[in-house]
């Protein structure tokens, strides 16, 4: 009878540096494809990323590809060949985190060329100092790559990458390209020899009709304050070499993220290449750099906001104006108070867009202005008829809707889109309560309308939201079967939310006579408001029962989302179940002796639902699971409870090994 095949995947991994024979993709693949052979084992997907660094799984798409459908069964691989374990990873704490991810779901590494298996004992062990020496070595490559780059600087030779404005590549050397290199000239010259800054060099030159060649990845011929304060600050144009300008540091309380970092210190050498300029308009440069170079405090205020961002326009272009913070240091290194303002976004060149409105407006006189106009306006009659019109029939929540399934459709983060959902909702409220505060409703009925039905279908949308962006966050890095125990206990709770609520039972119903103590604004006591911890709680925009109604709405939306999700997780867990059963991965190779007395063991231990489970179901779940029919199970626990000695030799036999090996642990 012919064995069935081991299921395996294959992943190779080379770096922009390793494209050697015995390395390189085609050769890695070779060699696992006859080792998979060998081993009469069925290559079912292959993953390779090419060009990537092992230093982290960050950045490894197809790595991450592997992994994800791993978890998600949807290889049904029991091995990931690889063809030596720094293809896998270089990251000694990645290494053993992605195996012990993939060991979670039955899957182990197998490294060919180092003759590593991770379903052995010694297999762990032995990738746990590998992938460690494969660290110490990357970073020792890394230390040798800099010092290359280092030795190079201090010969002149310029180290790699595009080529300065002004200058062009030939024959890995800095030549002067005339066309380029008269506008760094003519930089130089308007800084040194006028009173021009860097913004007004680029408005000049813009406006005097000169035009950036795009290179690289530019797509914008005009230039920007940016690039002139880069020719000016690049010493290659005097015919200098610097080293060690930016220093990529480590981000303190992360495993792999790194920022670049300006250093005040670095080498500077002289360059093999022809300067555009001389060293003496350099030095000139550098000087007014030093005095007329104003360092702003890069940073936002947390808790400000821009609140009319977007919504106020240019007068001159009429695009959207943005709110802004310039934040200046005084020279004993304190802080200015922070000046909060409105300006046009296209002020300067953005997108090919050129504004000529300079103005910049304080955001306290404008939020001040804005703020005597609504107060005018919410006074004035005809704004209360068309409140009236708005509210008195229906709220319209149509443009929420279409804004939610905007951001739902975006390739961010399933929290992120929430977020920004919950930040949509809060706008509306706000804009909401600004139209309602002041407003008078012509009857109580109408006021009943909007506090039972209409406000509470938004804030009710902003409850759900919330408990969903906590749902969601409870749930990462869980497996599916936690996944699924954690949802019905949010389940049941939510199913219990309104147990005995004298409340609930009066919305349910449809009842309607004690709505003018419920939904009239005039009749709100706090004291007797039990949610008076949610959303704003101005007795303006607020009644006793309008968040109870919100909360009720929101709860029924989580229980449907809930089960749908509890529905479809149950369902990958038993097709995964299944897989396992049919690819007969747990296979019982003991005695059938053994699995009564195991079987017996667990009805007597109760085990399953507080030992409410029957014998008969646990040995049918059993012989499903293992794959194994044992038949009169009833006969062989009479013979077990006949035996002379042990009656419990397989039990006894199991804790002996588990001692054994806890003991091998510990040494």
């Amino acid at each position: 009878m012919k064995n069935k095949k081991i299921k395996c995947d294959i992943y190779t991994r080379v770096s922009t540096t390793m494209q050697v024979d015995g390395y390189s993709l085609d050769a890695q693949k070779e060699k696992l494809k006859r080792y998979a052979e060998f081993q009469n084992m069925e290559i079912v997907n292959e993953y390779s990323d090419e060009g990537k660094s092992g230093k982290s799984v960050e950045g490894r798409p197809e790595f991450q590809r592997m992994l994800d459908n791993i978890e998600n069964g949807t290889d049904e691989v029991q091995f990931v060949l690889v063809f030596k374990l720094s293809r896998f990873g270089r990251n000694a704490a990645d290494v053993l985190n992605s195996l012990q991810r993939m060991q979670d779901f039955g899957v182990n590494l197998i490294c060919v060329e180092d003759g590593i298996d991770s379903s052995k004992d010694s297999g762990k062990l032995m990738i746990s100092v590998l992938s460690a020496v494969a660290e110490i070595e990357r970073e020792n490559i890394l230390v040798q790559t800099m010092e290359g780059r280092k030795q190079k600087a201090r010969e002149g030779k310029w180290n790699g990458g595009f080529a300065p404005y002004g200058y062009e590549l030939v024959n890995g050397e800095l030549q002067i390209a005339e066309d380029e290199a008269e506008i760094i000239r003519l930089i130089y010259d308007k800084f040194i020899h006028t009173n021009m800054g860097i913004s007004a060099i680029a408005a000049w030159l813009n406006q005097h009709g000169y035009k950036k060649k795009k290179r690289q990845n530019n797509t914008l011929d005009a230039f920007a304050a940016s690039f002139i304060k880069g020719v000016l600050d690049n010493p290659v144009y005097c015919g200098k070499l610097a080293y060690g300008r930016r220093k990529n540091e480590k981000v303190s309380g992360t495993r792999n993220e790194y920022r670049i970092v300006k250093q005040e210190n670095y080498m500077l050498h002289d360059g093999i290449h022809e300067g555009i300029i001389s060293e003496t308009d350099w030095e000139l440069a550098h000087q007014k750099r030093e005095k007329t170079g104003v360092k702003y405090e890069k940073t936002h205020s947390l808790d400000h906001e821009h609140i009319l961002s977007g919504i106020l326009r240019c007068p001159l272009c009429g695009s959207g104006m943005y709110g802004n913070v310039n934040r200046k240091k005084k020279k004993d290194g304190t802080l200015y108070k922070d000046y909060f303002y409105y300006a046009c976004k296209h002020r300067r060149l953005v997108d090919g867009h050129k504004c000529g409105y300079r103005k910049q407006w304080s955001e306290e006189k404008i939020n001040n202005a804005v703020e005597e106009v609504i107060r005018k306006l919410v006074k004035n009659p005809k704004f209360e008829e068309a409140i009236l019109n708005k509210i008195g029939s229906r709220i319209d929540t149509e443009e929420i809707e279409k804004e939610i399934e905007r951001i739902e459709r975006q390739p961010i983060a399933p929290l992120d889109k929430i977020k920004q959902i919950i930040d949509v909702i809060q706008m509306s409220l706000i804009l909401l309560k600004s139209a309602v505060a002041e407003y008078q409703f012509p009857n109580p009925k109408e006021e009943i309308l909007f506090f039972k039905t209409w406000k509470p279908q938004i804030s009710g949308l902003l409850m759900f939201y919330v408990r969903l962006y906590q749902i969601e966050k409870n749930r990462i890095d869980k497996s599916l079967s936690s996944q699924c125990r954690y949802l019905k206990i949010e389940l049941e709770n939510l199913q219990k939310s309104f147990l005995n609520n004298d409340f609930y039972e009066y919305y349910r119903v449809g009842r309607t006579e004690l709505d003018s103590r419920y939904f009239i604004r005039e009749n709100y006591d706090i004291l007797s408001d039990i949610h008076c911890h949610l959303l704003d709680r101005d007795i303006s925009f607020t009644t006793l029962h309008d968040s109870s109604v919100a909360e009720i709405l929101a709860n029924n939306r989580l229980i449907e989302y809930v089960s749908e999700e509890i529905e479809q997780l149950t369902e990958k867990l038993h097709l995964k179940f299944t897989s396992i059963v049919d690819s007969k991965l747990l296979q019982w190779t003991d005695s059938k002796v053994a699995l009564v007395e195991f079987i017996y063991a667990l009805y007597a231990g109760k085990c399953f639902n507080n030992g409410n489970t029957s014998l008969k179901d646990i040995a049918f779940c059993c012989e499903t699971l293992f794959n194994i029919e044992i038949g009169d199970f009833y006969r062989i626990f009479l013979e077990i409870r006949n035996r002379k000695k042990s009656r419990t030799q397989f039990l006894d036999k199991l804790k002996e090994q588990i001692i054994k090996m806890m003991d091998e642990l510990d040494r």
